[in-house]
């Protein structure tokens, strides 16, 4: 009976060995792909957060180029303003100038030579002179004005590109992240999974602890088993040892006994035949004495 419950539990050692090795293995795989889902939530992070400093590169840039775009349309307003005034002045200096080119016609007709030829002269050649600079001065706004324009162009291009590619991350309401909203839900998604893969780990962690705590009484319970068979198997063999030995006395004692029942028969025996020879030897003397009495 005993060797019966021994190989059961034996059986059922190795059923639960089996099992916790399975358990181990799936464990082993379970802890893999924690760790690669850790590695692919911890790269997803990664992603969002270049993607939001990528944004705050982007929405800093656009500031900037929002602020230098009002700096030079205010500059191009300045320019322009000062440019109107330059014109208006060029032509305020052109009919001046056209005036006294006429009155100088008409003076170099009608005047000789003289001091007041000279004063003319002088003065028409203050108003030449004064009248280059304003022309230099308005080649140089309208110089100015074109590279402002070119400077503009490129801002307006540059900001539309950036604009293009923060609305890329914009919802269709123009409102919220919509990549990093998604790549949010994709890491929550992904630490729930997570989470219920830990959970799944710590319930397997907790049935391979209760197995190896079952394996280990099984274990104690089949050495105990074993060592019981031990004791009971040593009082068999001194019970076999004390069987034998009584065996041995038996047999000690039966032919001491058969040895006694041998000398008492021939004890038995001699007496009977003392007991004849007395008997014959009694009546010999009776008969020898009859005979004597006899006359």
């Amino acid at each position: 009976m005993q060797r019966k419950i021994t190989l059961s539990l034996k059986g059922e050692l190795v059923t639960a060995q089996n099992a916790a090795a399975a358990l181990k293995q799936k464990l082993a795989t379970l802890e893999l792909e924690n760790q690669r889902q850790a590695s692919q939530i911890q790269s997803l992070t990664e992603e969002l957060s270049q993607t939001k400093s990528e944004l705050c590169q982007v929405t800093e840039e656009r500031e900037r180029t929002v602020n230098s775009m009002q700096d030079k349309v205010g500059e191009v307003e300045r320019l322009r303003s000062e440019l109107l005034h330059t014109g208006e002045k060029y032509i305020a200096c052109e009919e001046r100038a056209g005036k006294i080119k006429d009155t100088a016609k008409k003076g170099m007709v009608h005047l000789s030579r003289g001091h007041a030829y000279f004063s003319f002269f002088f003065v028409y050649e203050s108003l030449k002179t004064t009248f280059d600079e304003l022309k230099l001065r308005f080649d140089v706004s309208q110089d100015h004005l074109q590279r402002t324009k070119d400077e503009i162009e490129l801002l307006k291009s540059t900001s539309e590109r950036q604009i293009k590619l923060v609305e890329s991350h914009l919802d269709e309401s123009g409102r919220y992240l919509h990549k990093s909203a998604e790549t949010r839900d994709l890491i929550s998604e992904l630490q729930q999974d997570r989470t219920s893969s830990q959970q799944v780990n710590d319930i397997l962690r907790e049935k391979l602890h209760t197995l190896s705590a079952q394996l280990v009484e099984s274990k104690q319970k089949i050495a105990e088993l074993e060592l019981r068979q031990l004791e009971e198997g040593a009082r068999w063999s001194r019970r076999g040892e004390t069987w034998q030995n009584l065996q041995c006395k038996i047999e000690e004692l039966a032919d001491k006994l058969a040895k006694r029942e041998g000398e008492a028969f021939e004890g038995l025996i001699e007496s009977a035949n003392l007991s004849t020879a007395l008997n014959e030897a009694i009546e010999k003397h009776v008969l020898l004495l009859c005979s004597q009495i006899r006359p």
